[in-house]
């Protein structure tokens, strides 16, 4: 097997297709700007919370906020508090418009 799916991938389809096409494409500078927006979801999306549970909840609270399916984790994880939706929200409104 080749690849695989990353987390931000189920968030972000078309930012992992951008830097997939820029770097087959050989657009090494495209790719690394893309590449930084992927470290900026790191730093944000995921830091949001501890535990380690911290990656699937930052991933389920995008998904609820864009409309996608509900944040709800399965036992014995927990959704984000509502001072985590908060952030969460906060930092989808920073990376979203360099997403576009």
């Amino acid at each position: 097997a080749h690849g695989g799916v990353n987390g931000g991938a189920n968030m972000f389809p078309q930012l992992y297709v951008q830097m997939y096409n820029a770097a087959v494409n050989g657009e090494r500078e495209r790719a690394d700007e893309l590449k930084q927006l992927v470290l900026a979801i790191s730093n944000t999306i995921y830091a949001a919370s501890d535990g380690p549970s911290r990656i699937i909840k930052g991933i389920k609270s995008v998904l609820a906020e864009l409309g996608v399916c509900d944040d709800q984790m399965a036992e014995p994880f927990t959704r984000h508090t509502a001072e985590g939706r908060k952030l969460i929200q906060q930092h989808l409104a920073e990376l979203l418009p360099r997403l576009n």
